[in-house]
């Protein structure tokens, strides 16, 4: 019965920390770091990560940059509040392929028909993939013509004539809250015939007035089995006027789509939908490394030589909008050029092969995890953080990891993309311990939770997440931020050896880490963390009060 009180008894938490986000190439923000360290220090706060872009994307550091790291550092010593960078951002990428782009994680197109028309060859696109009545403008009263289904019609989506982006009518779609039956999901949805290994962009023109569920609202291609294709976020707003959104998929081996346009769980206002369509696209951010390579072949079965043949191959926008390392999908795809020995003539055909960037959400991209040029770059920056900060803590920012296994570099490797990731941490580990033996390191927890991210077919990852937790060094801190599943996955951890520091608050109610901290109770929960997404530090003394 002693043993048992001593289990369960409250242990003091060893890690109290809180989390920051900052762009130290803005100088207010030391002063702002600073305000919060000495809130932090008075309620007993022991140490704050910090994340910024410029950590991993600068190289070398500008003087200027290493002299706000520093005050930083040096407040914070002060107050006895250790620092903790992030780095190794390889599921939010666009920092560490600011230094490369092309290590960008890649998708194929496989034989994708290309015909020669003024010295050079463009996409031979489909006549039969199209978005038949996108445009809306054939309907019998509120019902369009030729889609599988439509939810609610005459009651939460219409036919208007009024207010219209292109041709005579939209579709409107109006208070889907009443929708009771559908949980106020109001959507539209057309089947459509699609060639497998293709890359396809749908687009849609947007208007809102009032539209509460802004947020939700959804332009996306399904497989026939209902699994997701594509992965973006159209950022509509409650009220704007006509906006064309776009969002790309990959086919891979399907050969139909299921495209919709709609909300899901929508309330009040009014939005509208207008002028969809479907295109093939070209070598729009296409892919230049060794596990992505381009391939083109005539008709007779010959393989053409770049540089030779056709010019190299390159697309100048990809990887550098708005800026280096980010990436953008509505730009026109380069054209391959022949060149003047090219043995190619006006109207011949031929198939080419190419992998391009992978997007999800509103342009998030993933570092490619096998590539060796990954390696030189995760271990190159890992000893810059460690001599800007100290070799004594970093922070594995392996989090939401949505792309991955996909290119040549991956898939030739014949294992899953569970052990793929287990290598690459196994390879941080490796590298930060080199610089200092007692280093002290953590992750967060999603991509090695069976209960969270770590999880067959998660958003475009091709295969199985399962087992990247396997072999990880017991000393390895997990950072756990899966509090709608505690009950199994802070005992999956502990059992696994790791000690675990609670990621809490997430910008909401701040008395849910007292619960967290009580399902943890002889978990080896050393530590909470108060995460804010959004930069509110309102609740840093109430959250403190909660947990210790």
């Amino acid at each position: 019965m002693l043993c048992m009180l001593a289990a369960l008894a409250v242990v003091p938490l060893q890690y109290r920390w809180f989390y920051v986000q900052t762009n130290l190439f803005r100088e207010e923000e030391v002063g702002h770091i600073e305000a919060l360290l000495q809130r932090a220090a008075k309620v007993g706060y022991n140490g704050m990560v910090i994340t910024d872009t410029k950590i991993e994307s600068l190289d070398p550091y500008p003087d200027f940059y290493r002299k706000r790291v520093q005050t930083i550092k040096d407040e914070a010593k002060r107050l006895h509040i250790e620092v903790i960078p992030v780095a190794l951002s390889v599921g939010y990428a666009d920092a560490m392929l600011a230094h490369n782009p092309n290590l960008v994680e890649a998708a194929p197109v496989k034989d994708a028909p290309f015909v020669v028309h003024g010295g050079v060859l463009q996409i031979a696109t489909d006549p039969d993939v199209r978005f038949d009545n996108g445009d809306f403008e054939t309907a019998q009263g509120d019902k369009f013509s030729g889609f599988a289904f439509q939810d609610g019609i005459g009651i939460g989506t219409f036919a208007d004539h009024q207010t219209v982006h292109g041709g005579k009518t939209s579709l409107r779609i109006e208070n889907p809250g009443a929708l009771k039956e559908t949980s106020g999901n109001c959507r539209i949805m057309r089947r459509v015939k699609v060639r497998p290994w293709r890359h396809y962009n749908l687009s849609a023109w947007v208007k809102t007035q009032d539209f509460a569920s802004a947020s939700s609202v959804r332009v996306m291609a399904l497989n026939k089995d209902g699994k997701a294709m594509s992965f973006h976020d159209v950022s509509v707003t409650p009220t704007a006027d006509w906006k064309r959104v776009d969002v790309t998929f990959d086919t891979r081996e399907n050969e139909e789509a299921l495209l919709y346009l709609g909300v899901w769980g929508g309330t009040t206002g009014k939005m509208w939908f207008d002028d969809a369509k479907l295109e093939e696209l070209g070598l729009t951010n296409v892919v230049r490394r060794p596990g992505c390579p381009v391939k083109v072949v005539t008709a007779s079965g010959r393989v053409l030589r770049e540089g030779e043949d056709y010019e190299p191959i390159a697309d100048p926008k990809s990887g550098t909008i708005p800026w280096k390392g980010e990436f953008e999908i509505t730009h026109p795809s380069p054209p391959i050029v022949l060149t003047k020995s090219s043995p190619l003539r006006e109207g011949d055909r031929v198939k080419v092969s190419w992998f391009h960037a992978v997007m999800t959400e509103t342009g998030k991209t993933a570092i490619c995890l096998s590539e060796p040029e990954t390696r030189k770059l995760e271990e190159a920056e890992l000893r810059r953080v460690a001599e800007l900060f100290g070799p004594e803590r970093i922070f594995y920012a392996h989090d939401e990891i949505r792309v991955m296994n996909l290119c040549d570099a991956c898939t030739r490797r014949g294992i899953s993309p569970g052990k793929i990731l287990n290598d690459d941490i196994l390879f941080a580990n490796s590298v930060s311990k080199s610089l200092a033996p007692k280093c002290e390191r953590y992750i967060w927890s999603d991509m090695i939770d069976p209960y969270h991210n770590a999880v067959p077919n998660y958003y475009a990852v091709n295969g199985d997440l399962t087992g990247s937790w396997e072999g990880l060094p017991k000393d390895l801190i997990v950072v756990n931020w899966n509090s709608g599943q505690a009950e199994k996955s802070l005992p999956f951890f502990d059992k696994l050896g790791h000690r675990q520091i609670l990621a809490g608050y997430y910008d909401g109610p701040v008395g849910a880490i007292k619960g967290w901290l009580a399902k943890g109770r002889g978990l080896g929960i050393v530590g909470v963390m108060y995460t804010t997404w959004v930069g509110k530090y309102d609740d840093l003394e109430a959250f403190a009060k909660a947990a210790w």
